[in-house]
């Protein structure tokens, strides 16, 4: 019964209580809805302020923009002004200047054109005068092409003489050795007492060898001297190769008086005329484009291109060395070409092992 009591007591107290919790709520409510309906009217006072404010300031804008407006289109207009002012200033200013300056370029046009007609007339005078001095140098080149015929003839029949002269001589020493021969077999069936007349007639007849051998290259070297140089008959008279033919007799004819005088004393008056003769001679070659390099008493190199036609065994030189003791056909260079082919020589040799 205590427990039912004390539960409906509690159960009361309970309803009271929410009774008053909510009385309270609704009063609370209440005020809460009217700080709210305050806040609101105020927050709508201050907007309507604020709108108001806004649209003033938006006129002042439009208005200061306008006057701004106004302000520059005037300052534009006047800055306008004054540039298309100074601009036709300089226009004016430039014109008259270009228009100068025409003028004077039209008065050094005036003065270059009365150049022009004078130079002309100049030009015409000087192509009168050149086409007489053309007309005179066709004339003598004329007459150089007639001297030139004619010293080219006059080349043939030295040249031609010169191969005569030449055989004449060969002749002669031909007859010579003969006459040696002759002489020497009809002796040697005689007496001993004659073979000391024999050796003193060979002696003599070997020194006049040698003698007409001395001569003979001093007149051949008279006949190449004869020969025209380069340029003194005009380049276009002979062709340089047309002498090769003769060129070449005259390099055999000079290796074979070197071979002759060989084995004479390097004393012997014959053999230091020969070879003064000889080294004229050699010299001549070059002034006319020619060279005949000596090649006797030289030694042979590995890369020397010659050939060789007998080799003779001599202990009395270096072990492994050579040496040409005859020149059978020479080496004779044009313009640093040979044209005589390879040389052919005769050599001593030390092969021993």
């Amino acid at each position: 019964m205590k427990k039912l009591l004390i539960f409906i007591t509690l159960a009361l107290t309970a309803i009271s209580t929410y009774a008053q919790i909510n009385t309270k709520l609704d009063s609370l409510h209440t005020v809460i809805n009217s700080e709210v309906n305050q806040t609101k009217r105020g927050l709508e006072e201050q907007i309507t302020l604020i709108n108001t404010e806004l649209k003033a300031n938006k006129e002042q804008q439009q208005q200061a923009l306008k006057s701004l407006e106004d302000s520059a289109k005037s300052i534009i207009g006047d800055s306008l002004g004054g540039v298309r002012t100074q601009l036709s200033n300089l226009v004016e200013k430039e014109v008259s200047a270009l228009s100068s300056l025409i003028k004077a370029q039209n008065k050094e046009m005036a003065k270059l054109n009365g150049n022009i007609v004078s130079l002309k007339d100049q030009l015409d005078g000087n192509l009168t005068k050149m086409n007489s001095q053309l007309d005179s140098l066709d004339s003598g080149l004329g007459d150089a092409n007639k001297q030139l015929e004619t010293t080219k003839l006059s080349s043939e029949l030295a040249r031609q003489d010169i191969k005569d002269n030449v055989l004449y001589l060969l002749g002669a020493i031909c007859i010579i050795l003969i006459l040696i021969i002759v002489v020497y077999w009809l002796t040697h069936k005689k007496h001993s007492t004659a073979q000391n007349e024999i050796a003193d007639a060979k002696t003599h007849l070997e020194e006049q060898i040698n003698t007409a051998n001395a001569d003979f290259a001093e007149k051949l070297l008279e006949a190449m001297n004869k020969l025209p140089k380069p340029g003194e008959a005009g380049d276009t008279s002979k062709n340089p190769e047309d002498n090769h033919g003769l060129i070449l007799d005259f390099a055999q004819q000079i290796a074979t008086m070197e071979n002759n005088i060989w084995h004479l004393s390097k004393d012997d008056g014959v053999r230091k005329r020969i070879e003064r003769a000889t080294k004229n001679m050699r010299e001549t070659f070059k002034t006319l484009g020619y060279d005949m390099p000596k090649l006797l008493g030289t030694e042979v190199s590995e890369n020397q291109i010659i050939q060789i036609r007998k080799r003779r065994e001599d202990t009395s030189i270096a072990l492994g060395k050579n040496m040409i003791i005859r020149v059978v056909k020479p080496l004779v260079l044009f313009n640093g070409k040979p044209i005589s082919g390879q040389p052919l020589v005769d050599i001593l040799e030390n092969i021993e092992n």
